[in-house]
């Protein structure tokens, strides 16, 4: 089932980043302590989105609408569950 995405929020996240995110930036965004730690999430299946390499560019990168719907997505941890 496809989700609805607020037009705003990733209109602000293209606004900001572009249509296409860094791992860098992916770390900033999410909260990572490191690059590393994004691809050990990826690597173990554990990243709220896919990343893309790109021809002709290094690096890995994530789509701003695939980045917005994974903020949307986000499920409350309750007080006091595991986090």
């Amino acid at each position: 089932m496809d989700v609805v995405l607020p037009i705003g929020r990733v209109q602000v996240i293209r606004d900001k980043y572009g249509e296409l995110l860094s791992i860098e930036e992916i770390a900033d965004l999410y909260k990572f302590p490191s690059v590393e730690a994004v691809k050990k999430a990826h690597s173990r299946g554990k990243l709220a989105v896919s990343l893309y390499k790109v021809p002709g560019r290094p690096g890995l990168f994530a789509k701003a609408d695939e980045v917005a719907r994974s903020i949307d997505e986000l499920v409350p941890c309750p007080a006091g569950g595991d986090m």
